[in-house]
């Protein structure tokens, strides 16, 4: 596999993620009465799994725009764009609940309420966003070290 291939397909790690979120929730629904500890590692996991509502448009534009963006980029291109992916998908993710925010309430009355919800929005949308890259970039190096990706050789033309 080329490293582009994997760059593309790896766009596809907080629909994964989701995925195992989603059959994590309902293994946890399965429970009557759940212990606490379960409950307290569950939270974020639920929360992410019902985020899916506010961060699916937003990732969606970050995913189509980098998987077009990224024909004939080097690695180290792929790996930088990768490294800021989390902060353009929060501006998008800003901007939609802002919007959502503005049809639904008055914004002048309310101008705290926005500052909070983007601070938060911003804390869970870069954790989740870097934990997706981080765990991209491990598989990539899994992946390498099993000589499954093969890095390319970029040819190098001598200047006269």
């Amino acid at each position: 596999m080329k490293p582009h291939t994997y760059f593309r397909l790896a766009l596809l790690t907080p629909f994964f993620l989701w995925g195992i979120a989603l059959l994590a929730g309902l293994l946890l629904y399965q429970f009557k009465t759940p212990p606490d500890f379960i409950i307290i590692l569950m939270t974020p996991i639920l929360f992410y799994t019902i985020g899916i509502i506010m961060w699916f448009l937003p990732y969606m534009i970050v995913a189509i725009g980098l998987w077009i963006w990224s024909r004939n980029k080097s690695v180290a291109t792929l790996r930088n764009a990768a490294l800021t992916a989390p902060v353009v998908f929060y501006m998008i993710l800003l901007l939609e609940a802002l919007v959502v925010y503005v049809f639904s309430a008055n914004l002048i009355e309310s101008t705290q309420e926005v500052f909070e919800m983007s601070a938060i929005l911003g804390i869970v949308s870069l954790l989740f966003g870097y934990l997706c890259v981080g765990i991209a970039f491990a598989v990539f190096k899994i992946l390498q070290i099993k000589k499954v990706i093969v890095q390319e050789v970029e040819e190098v033309v001598p200047v006269l």
